[in-house]
């Protein structure tokens, strides 16, 4: 999981640093300055995280890098991929993982639990490929996964989701086109006209003003929306946002 971690970072621009600390890779993003630390976890490396080996290592590294990067001291992160033998002990260890991430203090941290069955599929793609591939992993969501009633195709969608939420540098492509999405002003100026429509509708079909008035009392959003396009002003709201989506 470490050097696929370590070929997306590559790919998205970051220099690899080279650090006398062995198990612990290094990288640098020249324009940003930001720094991200990528080092292999146990789960009972994460229970004792403070004071384990793995983590007396990122701290010499993140040291060495300090000494050379002064700016690094407050824009390193570190991502720990955390290695387990099934999903169950990554349920076992959530609590962990939660209290690790959201503590504060030091390295900002993000934790991807994987197994060895789930990156088999992501160790076989190119380095120049692999970030492309994990984008159209996602595109094709993940009914294609479930879909083939393979476990490690579900784990492998797991990882790839993690990637994208735990990397801070990840960032996820739409495949919609802007022209696609409508202005705001004129899906509300629809939405509105349609329910004014439908309302008006209701109005001439009941004749007896008793159903009407149940009507109204059942439909309490329906009849604020219908205040609203009674407002002079609704107009000029509406006018007021075009130009700015």
């Amino acid at each position: 999981m470490q050097e696929i971690v370590s070929r997306a970072t590559r790919t998205n621009g970051y220099e690899q640093l080279s650090l006398q600390v062995e198990h612990v890779s290094a990288f640098r993003s020249p324009r940003f300055k930001d720094v991200l630390l990528v080092a292999n976890y146990s789960s009972d490396e994460l229970i004792h995280f403070d004071d384990c080996a793995t983590t007396t290592e990122v701290m010499d590294a993140y040291d060495e890098v300090c000494k050379i990067y002064p700016d690094a001291l407050r824009s390193t992160s570190l991502v720990i991929c955390h290695k387990v033998s099934d999903v169950g002990e990554r349920d076992i260890a959530k609590n962990t993982i939660l209290k690790i991430e959201e503590n504060s203090f030091g390295l900002r941290k993000f934790i991807v639990s994987y197994t060895d069955t789930s990156i088999a599929e992501l160790l076989k793609i190119e380095e120049t490929e692999l970030v492309s591939q994990l984008h159209a992993k996602v595109e094709s969501g993940f009914g294609a996964f479930i879909d083939s009633r393979v476990v490690s195709s579900i784990e492998e969608y797991d990882i790839v989701l993690q990637l994208f939420i735990k990397l801070p540098f990840m960032k996820m492509q739409s495949s919609r086109a802007k022209t696609e999405l409508t202005p705001l002003p004129d899906f509300l100026t629809d939405k509105l006209s349609k329910h004014s429509s439908i309302l008006g509708l209701a109005r001439r079909q009941s004749a007896d003003e008793d159903v009407y008035d149940i009507f109204q009392q059942n439909n309490n959003l329906d009849l604020e929306i219908d205040n609203l396009l009674q407002d002079p002003d609704i107009d000029l709201v509406l006018n007021s946002t075009k130009g700015q989506e």
